[in-house]
């Protein structure tokens, strides 16, 4: 038998926030290790946030207990459900897998689940890589993911997704039969007197089903699968600071500048009045004076000398 070598994290891109899968649940619940370290494992992975993957109203107590856990030790706990990264309803999954790359852009997570949904899990981790990136195909996001040199039946509906979320998408003939045979089988399935019952897990081989050469593209690179802005958020900032400072001071400068200009204009203007008036009273006394000495000089031409002695002077 093939032994799989499944990848431990994925990486985002340059800003080199991971996403680490932690198979450790059933360790909880069989009491097998100790919760302190794997948070101090966590915390050296700088991981803030840690996803549970558990199926819908299956809440056990040492699920609830990983929980308080997380909490005490200052993690944000999200739960996911099984039903949702199934691609039951790829809408559901679309929306897990654009809530995980969310969060990735600001810090690395922890992805917890049992090893009985470990394919269930890779599986999405595959969509997940799908839908990050264009450029490759179902067939290598899988291998890249588990290791997989063949895609196998159960992992044929990732070639559903991606015709979910590529419309131009063309879904290989052999793929799409099993497609249509897997859907006809799950409705009648659903219309079936027994469909409350619970099904039960067929022992029976995954079918292979043979890749496609045409399909083929580039191999995938663990450095693209998500590209980071280069507008980190300590520029944002620093932009935004700067330009608040920036637009401060112009202002002041500006107000400083039409105040002083309006002084200086009042202050000339004062000034020349001022040396208006000193001119003007200058003038008058001049003429005043000039006009006293003209009075003079007539009253003196005149004026009747009494003596021969003062009319030769």
């Amino acid at each position: 038998m093939e032994t799989l070598k499944h990848r431990t994290f994925l990486s985002f891109g340059k800003s080199a926030h991971k996403l680490y899968f932690e198979n450790i649940l059933d360790e909880f619940s069989n009491k097998k290790n100790s919760f302190s370290d794997h948070v101090s494992n966590w915390r050296n992975k700088k991981i803030r946030q840690v996803l549970i993957i558990h199926e819908k109203g299956k809440a056990n107590s040492s699920l609830i207990e990983i929980q308080n856990n997380c909490s005490v030790a200052g993690l944000k706990v999200i739960n996911f459900f099984l039903e949702d990264i199934k691609f039951q309803d790829y809408s559901k999954t679309l929306e897990a897998i654009e809530k995980i790359i969310s969060i990735a852009k600001n810090e690395s997570l922890a992805l917890l689940f049992s090893n009985s949904d470990k394919e269930a899990v890779y599986l999405f981790a595959a969509g997940l890589i799908l839908y990050i990136r264009k450029d490759i195909s179902p067939e290598q996001a899988i291998k890249y993911v588990s290791g997989k040199e063949v895609v196998q039946n159960a992992d044929s509906i990732l070639f559903g997704f991606e015709k979910h979320i590529n419309k131009n998408y063309k879904i290989p003939e052999h793929i799409s039969q099993f497609l249509k045979v897997e859907k006809d089988t799950t409705d009648s399935k659903l219309t079936s007197k027994q469909q409350e019952e619970p099904v039960k897990k067929e022992n029976t081989p995954n079918t292979q089903i043979t890749k496609p050469k045409e399909n083929s593209k580039s191999v995938i690179s663990n450095k693209d699968i998500f590209q980071a802005s280069r507008w980190t958020i300590q520029l944002k900032l620093m932009s935004i600071i700067s330009g608040i400072i920036v637009f401060s001071m112009s202002g002041i400068i500006i107000l400083a500048t039409y105040f002083f200009k309006n002084d200086n204009e009042v202050r000339v203007k004062e000034n020349n009045i001022k040396l208006t008036e000193v001119i003007s009273m200058k003038v008058k006394t001049d003429f005043t004076a000039l006009a006293e000495k003209a009075n003079l000089i007539a009253t003196t031409i005149r004026q009747e000398f009494k003596s021969n002695e003062q009319k030769s002077l």
